[in-house]
């Protein structure tokens, strides 16, 4: 935690910082599936957010588990970082930081649109498949499964098991 602020700090010294009355939040031990949406619908009990950037990993897209909340006013940033450190949500306590500057590096939103690995193998996972596809797979399962019992009648193991047909 320390240590990824410490290089926010060093991001920060690199830019000018820019007058303005927004405030941070830099939230932290993030569950699995809590993202830009959800964290602005929590976050909006509080007052307006601003921006919301989850940082992601840039081989797989996926959360590394932190992310800033820009919100338009300091007060209002402070009282929600106070209000949600310790909180406990999806089995995970969050860290709240409330931070007065965020490097300019820091809320800027991925541009890179991170596709899938596996496009062709997801669409034929999850497409219906027809009566003659399911037909031709149950048959082969059968035809397999007595391949089974007649190889193991030759080796002369007498067993007899419940199967597809």
């Amino acid at each position: 935690l320390n240590s990824r602020l410490e290089r926010f700090a060093k991001l920060k010294k690199l830019a000018p910082p820019a007058a303005s009355k927004s405030g941070y939040v830099y939230v932290s031990h993030m569950p699995e599936g809590f993202e830009e949406d959800a964290l602005r619908k929590f976050f909006w009990q509080f007052g307006k957010v601003l921006k919301v950037k989850v940082s992601r990993s840039k081989k797989t897209g996926r959360s590394k588990g932190y992310a800033f909340v820009e919100f338009l006013e300091k007060d209002v940033a402070k009282i929600a970082a106070e209000a949600m450190h310790g909180f406990l949500i999806f089995g995970k306590q969050l860290i709240c930081r409330y931070l007065d500057e965020v490097s300019k590096f820091a809320m800027i939103p991925c541009k890179k649109h991170i596709e899938s690995r596996y496009p062709a193998f997801k669409e034929r996972y999850n497409a219906k498949e027809d009566k003659e596809v399911t037909k031709q797979r149950v048959q082969k399962l059968v035809e397999n499964e007595e391949k089974l019992k007649e190889k193991l009648k030759e080796m002369g193991v007498n067993y007899d098991f419940p199967g597809y047909s």
